[in-house]
């Protein structure tokens, strides 16, 4: 494809929904306040028994119930435009996300990219343990580590449909969501299949849609249900996937229970505690292959043929389904802590023994940097100073710009002690990401000193524009 100016006007926005009208009116007045105007709003119900209310400013699709996947496809053949963008019925878009995501696609106007947008919890979801941990464990989505990473794509493997947007000509030419997965998975195995045709998934962090769906232990079995079921789909059709949930479900329930005090004590543990190693976090899932190990399915051999009917296939999941979560959980009560892995008195006396080290050498130094990075902001309202993302500064730092001086700081800078820097009238000094300044390094600045990439500065450095 060309270079296109996409605007509003070639966005349909694709919502399937099933018997969520009150979250869903939600979700359509914030589309209604969006920064960029003239965007299709299609909204796909997901059932015939359903008796559907007034939605204005938006399409209404129906369908026989068949899923979320089935039902994107019907709302994208319901649409004649270039862009289409896939949101849950229970999220609730920013005032920029849809200027965001067209942004974005201005920017890559190439059919093979796509657009993952940010999701974060909405402010009327409890911060309490279950969602706590439906963020820590990146259980529901994997933004966790594409943060950490800070790599702009974002991999196949995070085809979120809360909050993606394509073309519409790519998403036909992959063949859309296989209607074999009722729910869940349905996003997994279209971004495989994108990524083998050539998909680049491109994360707009600014993109944020806020999840408006509040959990509780009924809702989860159900989810996890659900997972299994989607597993084992996922594994008939494809040799290479390894279920992620079942085996880790299975090793947790394994364990022994944690005690009564520790299911007390959860929501008083501090977050950052959960960087310490205190509390595991799951490993990164990998973008190639979801590789772990467990349960091999016995329909390994033959996934079900194109355009054949799977009904049997999906009983035999949803029945599969049902017996993994209930033996994972050992018919658990919501004050059991068998999934949900809490401090034991080992992991604890570990924890105590580390805990100096790790305050010394990791949150300590961190936390310093960010307190210096904010006095200096605060200290020179009247000056250009910026910091990129993962910039160290530490003991020592010392910025003198007295007048409207510039001091840019690209993203990994280290500047690890006694660092001076003068900037004198207008000038201006610039330094690129990944730099290290070890020890004593002073820069003297009245006109340009531009720094590249990946500079390391020995002990004792002076730098001088000419007129030093």
């Amino acid at each position: 494809m060309s270079a296109i100016n996409f605007t509003a006007e070639d966005l349909s926005i694709v919502i399937p929904t099933r018997r969520r009208w009150d979250t869903l009116n939600l979700t359509l007045d914030a589309l209604g306040r969006q920064t960029e105007r003239g965007f299709e709003t299609i909204v796909v119900v997901d059932g015939l028994d359903d008796q559907v209310p007034d939605l204005p400013n938006a399409k209404v699709l129906q369908q026989e119930h068949a899923g979320p996947g089935a039902a994107r496809n019907h709302g994208v053949g319901g649409s004649e435009r270039g862009l289409v963008l896939f949101i849950g019925d229970d999220m609730v878009p920013r005032p920029e996300f849809v200027a965001r995501h067209l942004a974005r696609h201005r920017s890559e106007p190439t059919d093979e990219v796509a657009v993952l947008g940010r999701i974060a919890w909405h402010p009327l979801v409890p911060r309490d343990r279950l969602h706590r941990w439906l963020d820590w464990s990146c259980a529901m989505f994997d933004y966790r580590q594409l943060e950490r990473e800070r790599d702009e794509d974002a991999q196949w493997s995070r085809f979120y449909s809360s909050n993606v947007s394509l073309k519409r000509d790519f998403f036909l030419a992959v063949g859309g969501f296989d209607p074999d997965f009722v729910y869940d998975y349905e996003d997994l195995d279209f971004g495989w299949r994108a990524g083998q045709a050539g998909m680049t998934l491109l994360y707009e962090r600014a993109a944020v849609a806020e999840h408006l769906h509040p959990y509780d232990w009924a809702t989860l079995e159900r989810r996890y249900r659900s997972h299994a079921a989607g597993e084992r789909v996922m594994a008939a059709k494809h040799e290479w996937f390894q279920p992620w949930f079942h085996s880790h479900i299975t090793a947790a329930a394994a364990e022994p229970a944690e005690s009564e005090l520790c299911a007390r004590v959860v929501d008083w543990i501090p977050l950052w505690i959960l960087g310490c190693g205190l509390i595991p976090r799951r490993r990164r899932r990998k973008a190639s292959t979801i590789t772990c190990s467990g349960w091999p399915p016995p329909s390994r051999k033959r996934g079900p043929s194109p355009g054949r009917s799977s009904e049997r296939s999906r009983s035999d999941a949803a029945r599969a389904g049902h017996g993994l979560f209930w033996r994972a959980m050992g018919g658990a009560s919501s004050t059991s802590s068998h999934w949900v892995r809490l401090p034991t008195p080992a992991r604890l006396r570990r924890f105590v023994r580390w805990l100096p080290m790790r305050i010394g050498y990791v949150h300590g130094p961190r936390l310093m940097s960010t307190l210096r990075k904010r006095w200096v902001l605060l200290r020179h309202p009247h000056a250009n100073v910026r910091f990129g993302r993962g910039v160290y500064l530490g003991p020592g730092f010392s910025l003198f710009i007295p007048h409207e001086g510039s001091f840019i700081v690209g993203d990994r800078v280290e500047f690890r002690r006694d660092f001076r820097a003068e900037v004198s009238g207008n000038g201006r000094i610039t330094i690129g990401s990944d730099c290290v300044f070890t020890y004593s390094v002073l820069i003297q600045c009245s006109t340009t000193i531009d720094i590249g990439n990946r500079c390391h500065f020995g002990q004792t450095t002076i730098l001088l524009d000419g007129q030093h």
